[in-house]
């Protein structure tokens, strides 16, 4: 009985530890991928202000649409929890 109990438990933990990898490794894929996007705006501003390049100034509200809307997007592929509360239908929604 005592061993059914631990084996129980374990398979519990375990699961519970998969979700949570799950869950952090989204949030790691979204700090990397909004970092890069800055990364892209901030560059394109520089070559936009220093160099006198036309053609970044007129991207800069591209780069700045994607840096403002890739956290979200990634937060929703990668993150289950996050995806699930999301598009959960609620009660007194109309």
């Amino acid at each position: 009985m005592l061993a059914v109990l631990l084996i129980r438990r374990r398979n519990n933990i375990c699961q519970s530890e998969k979700k949570t990898l799950k869950t952090e490794r989204g949030l790691i894929i979204t700090s990397l991928v909004s970092y890069v996007f800055y990364s892209l705006y901030l560059l394109n501003s520089v070559l936009a202000i220093y160099f006198k390049i036309t053609i970044c100034g007129y991207a800069q509200f591209l780069f700045l649409g994607l840096a403002s809307m890739t956290p979200f997007c990634c937060l929703v592929m990668f993150a289950p929890s996050i995806r699930r509360f999301a598009f959960k239908k609620h009660a007194n929604s109309i």
